[in-house]
C-alpha cells in the first residue's frame, strides 16, 4: 500500500505546463531570431542556455542566423 503510486493528474499537469513554457520560449526565440540575433545572444536575452535555445529552435523549426 505504501509503495502504490497515486495517479492524481499531477504529472499530466506538470507536462502541460512544461509544454506551454516551451511554446512561449519558442515564440520569444522566433521573434529574436527574426531580428537577426544569434543563439548566444538569444540565450542571454531570455536567460536560458544556448543548448535550450537550440533544442527549441529544432523542435519548432525556427531558423537562426549564424555569424
Amino acid at each position: 500500500m505504501k509503495n502504490e503510486r497515486i495517479e492524481d493528474g499531477r504529472w499530466d499537469h506538470r507536462k502541460m505546463n512544461t509544454q506551454r513554457r516551451h511554446e512561449r520560449d519558442a515564440i520569444k526565440i522566433a521573434n529574436l531570431a527574426g531580428q537577426g540575433f544569434i543563439r548566444s545572444e538569444i540565450s542571454k536575452k531570455i536567460g536560458v542556455s544556448v543548448d535550450y535555445v537550440s533544442k527549441r529552435a529544432q523542435e519548432f523549426e525556427i531558423e537562426i542566423q549564424r555569424k
